[in-house]
């Protein structure tokens, strides 16, 4: 929200305030289980802010981007870099690509389809048309 309003002059209703409110509410809610002042609990915590933090860059990237690009240029382009990304992970980590059981390459199959392409697909599409925040704010029903 608070990137749509600096870098986009967007402004946030009632609707989408509400949604953040209770998006903020839920977040307690499931974080209040595990609440410990422990180094997993902290490393925890801080992972799951990087992460937010790299969700919003994505959305106001893909934000701008999107007003130029078709979204399947765009998603080739973030797929591309994710796949190398994470390539690369593998290989400085000495993690195999290779040697897994059918079952798990019909999981990373349905992996690929499902939440990538019906669910990263269509947010980013979205971007062309709705804002930033009520897309973000989305990402939060994926699991």
């Amino acid at each position: 929200m608070l990137g749509s309003f600096l870098f986009f002059r967007m402004s946030t209703n009632r609707v989408m305030l509400i949604g953040m409110g209770l998006a903020f509410v839920g977040s307690l809610a499931i974080g209040a289980g595990d609440f410990h002042v422990s180094g997993q609990a902290l490393l925890g915590d801080a992972l799951s802010f990087l992460g937010m933090v790299a969700v919003s860059i994505h959305m106001l990237t893909g934000k701008h981007l999107r007003e130029h690009l078709s979204a399947f240029v765009y998603k080739f382009w973030v797929f591309a870099i994710a796949a190398t990304s994470l390539a690369l992970y593998n290989v400085v980590n000495a993690i195999p690509f290779t040697g897994y059981a059918p079952r798990e390459w019909g999981l990373f199959l349905l992996l690929a389809i499902v939440p990538k392409l019906f669910g990263h697909y269509l947010f980013n599409w979205l971007l062309k048309y709705i804002n930033a925040t009520a897309v973000s704010m989305t990402v939060l029903g994926k699991p």
